[in-house]
């Protein structure tokens, strides 16, 4: 199987459309007499077949088109007589399971608790007891999300892992008072994955943890 030009004319073309990529190869047992038998099986092409259509979807063409050839991967032997076959043009099918990536969660979709929303400038959080970082994460599939979490500025033993596949909706996890230090700067981000594909761009959110919300020491009195 091969990757060819477009078909120029209908019903047929006065000479077969260029072979540009070579995709994969089967061998099948068969002869113009013959009825499909176990021995005979279906064909099922594979091989670059699958990342070459993807690099055409990615690239944006308007068609692609396979041809069934005796040739071999270099182009040639396709006068080789053993190679001959007689195809049910019929039966020919080009199956391709589409797949979106889940959508890039807004601003809005994010929060910290103990805090507010999340936006475009750092917030200050009060991280005593730690903080939630949460996300609401869909995919347009209807596809079980997970989230992909990443907190910039902490040492790595504290970095949250990711969620395992679930239904789409609200995501969170959970990182130590211990992992922050008062006043410094600290950013999230999170995206979603279906399993196959992650989201293209994770969301970004910035903020400034301190515990003194919680721990405002008491006034010293002299009498």
């Amino acid at each position: 199987m091969y990757r060819a030009a477009v078909i120029a004319t209908t019903p047929k073309t006065a000479w077969a459309p260029a072979l540009q990529a070579f995709l994969n190869t089967q061998s099948a047992a068969a002869n113009k007499d013959s009825c499909f038998t176990s021995a005979t099986p279906t064909v099922l092409f594979a091989g670059a077949l699958t990342g070459d259509l993807q690099a055409g979807v990615n690239a944006g063409w308007p068609t692609y088109t396979v041809a069934l050839t005796a040739a071999d991967g270099s182009g040639g032997g396709e006068s080789t007589q053993s190679r001959w076959k007689k195809f049910q043009p019929g039966t020919a099918l080009l199956s391709v399971n589409f797949n979106h990536a889940p959508a890039r969660p807004a601003a809005t979709d994010l929060s910290i608790a103990p805090s507010s929303p999340c936006g475009a400038a750092p917030i200050h959080v009060n991280a005593t007891n730690g903080l939630t970082l949460r996300a609401r994460l869909s995919d347009s599939d209807g596809d079980n999300v997970a989230a992909q979490w990443q907190v910039t500025g902490i040492d790595a033993r504290y970095a949250p892992p990711d969620s395992g596949l679930a239904a789409p909706g609200l995501f969170s996890t959970t990182v130590p008072a211990v992992a922050f230090v008062d006043g410094a700067s600290y950013s999230w981000s999170v995206r979603g994955t279906d399993g196959s594909d992650p989201a293209a761009n994770p969301r970004r959110s910035f903020f400034l943890p301190s515990s003194l919300f919680a721990r405002r020491p008491s006034p010293n009195w002299t009498v």
